[in-house]
């Protein structure tokens, strides 16, 4: 049995203690902390969360791009691109999109 994630589009939002990740039901999905550690620094929390968030939106929309290219590349004839050819960047591809988690959604 495979579990989906929460639902994107997924937000970010600051509170007192750091940073809150919320999905597109506004259900609970994540939280940064300030880290007291680095007082006097400037906290990665914001920035972890904004990435977090930003990755998680971007996951479907990047796999589909892939799934296309991965397609363009095997049916076009064989090209060089900037010293590498086509096979060897569908192969590339292909790799990382393997590397999916069994049950993704974007998988076909």
């Amino acid at each position: 049995m495979s579990r989906r994630h929460s639902p994107t589009p997924w937000h970010q939002f600051e509170n007192c203690e750091g940073h809150s990740i919320v999905d597109a039901d506004n259900g609970h999905v994540a939280y940064c902390d300030w880290n007291i550690t680095n007082e006097g620094e400037e906290d990665p929390a914001s920035a972890n969360a904004a990435f977090i968030v930003s990755a998680c939106n971007a996951h479907r929309n990047l796999v589909a791009l892939l799934r296309l290219a991965l397609k363009a590349l095997y049916v076009t004839p064989r090209f060089r691109f900037d010293h590498t050819d086509s096979i060897a960047i569908a192969s590339e591809i292909g790799r990382v999109l393997s590397q999916l988690p069994a049950g993704d959604e974007v998988r076909s």
